[in-house]
């Protein structure tokens, strides 16, 4: 208890009475608002180094009594709980693709980073009690399911939202910036289909066969299928744990495997451990099995042969969301609905 001097934060209050000044000129210094109010030079420069000798560091809750802005960007992302080592791995690696062009975006240098790990192994809608509503200026909202549109639609009236990636409905009340998945999945698998393939399977991840991009993807699928008069079957559509003895069971003991001549995986992980699982089945990539995957995450130029996929421009998705929901926070921009599509494109390599 007798550190607790050593402790205290300085106040603004600190510095006036070091400079012997009155608080609100300290204020408007340390504020920047001095060219509001008549204040010379000799004065500004004498609280900022009071400021520094004293080590003050501005109160973010007591500057947002006055500006009603914390400066605090929240980003909100599917959680690694229950996942196995594979399957976190991956969500790791799309989180920090997104993660750090908003990081090294300039704007945000005067921000600061609030980072909420959610369950989506729990199919339940969140709540307002999951979040601190108050203190954000704004969230950044990665990767939704639909069970989270109760809670989008609650929280948007608070503070704005910004939703990267797709939910049905979400655009009715926020901005929502992401890919085309059913759209890249249809041409992933009509990619497929033009180098000959007719009987493709497609391989989901159990883990997120409830988020809205793995079944904006398998509808995809479907969707390539009909416009080539190729009916989409349900022994054709699994999913699987995203780990390589899984994936490797699975095509063990997979019925009529020799009758399939094309795969479809909606991420690249999946992709890679099936190019694996097959090699060892004794499967050649691409002349008995085509492999298209999704993402272009780094493991696909790694596979052998090297994966075909869709490539996902992350960094557009992010900086766009980012400069989006800065525009709405600094009133360069009107909080309006709408979905804006990232474009993407797929990347032939060696394994169709």
């Amino acid at each position: 208890m007798k550190n607790s001097a050593k402790t205290k934060r300085t106040t603004i209050q600190d510095i006036a009475t070091l400079c012997n000044i009155n608080k609100a000129t300290v204020s408007r210094i340390l504020n920047n608002k001095t060219d509001q109010f008549p204040i010379s030079e000799k004065t500004i420069n004498k609280v900022k180094e009071a400021a520094q000798r004293l080590n003050y560091r501005p109160n973010r809750l007591a500057q947002a009594t006055g500006s009603q802005r914390t400066n605090l960007i929240g980003l909100s992302f599917s959680g690694f709980n229950g996942l196995g080592e594979t399957e976190a791995l991956y969500e790791s690696q799309m989180v920090s693709r997104f993660l750090a062009p908003i990081l090294s975006t300039p704007r945000f240098s005067k921000y600061d980073l609030v980072v909420h790990s959610r369950d989506e192994q729990v199919e339940k809608p969140l709540t307002e009690s999951e979040f601190k509503t108050d203190l954000f200026d704004g969230l950044l909202y990665l990767m939704p399911s639909e069970t989270h549109l109760e809670f989008i639609n609650i929280a948007s009236e608070q503070f704005p939202i910004v939703v990267m990636g797709y939910t049905p409905k979400a655009e009715e009340t926020v901005p929502c910036i992401d890919i085309n998945n059913r759209k890249a999945a249809q041409k992933a698998v009509t990619h497929l289909i033009e180098t000959g393939r007719k009987s493709i399977l497609y391989l989901g991840s159990k883990y997120s066969k409830h988020m809205q991009f793995q079944i904006d993807r398998l509808d995809g699928y479907k969707d390539a299928l009909r416009a080539h008069t190729l009916r989409p079957v349900s022994r054709l559509i699994h999913t699987v744990t995203c780990d390589e003895t899984s994936v490797t069971d699975f095509f063990r003991n997979l019925p009529d495997l020799d009758k399939i001549d094309g795969l479809f995986c909606p991420d690249d992980e999946l992709a890679a451990h099936s190019i694996s699982a097959l090699s060892k089945l004794g499967k050649k990539i691409p002349e008995d099995i085509a492999v298209v995957g999704f993402n272009n995450a780094p493991v696909s130029t790694l596979t052998n042969p090297s994966l075909t996929t869709i490539d996902i421009p992350a960094k557009k998705v992010a900086e766009a969301g980012l400069n989006l929901l800065l525009d709405i926070i600094e009133k360069k921009a009107p909080y309006q609905a709408g979905f804006h599509e990232i474009e993407t494109k797929l990347i032939e390599r060696q394994s169709t």
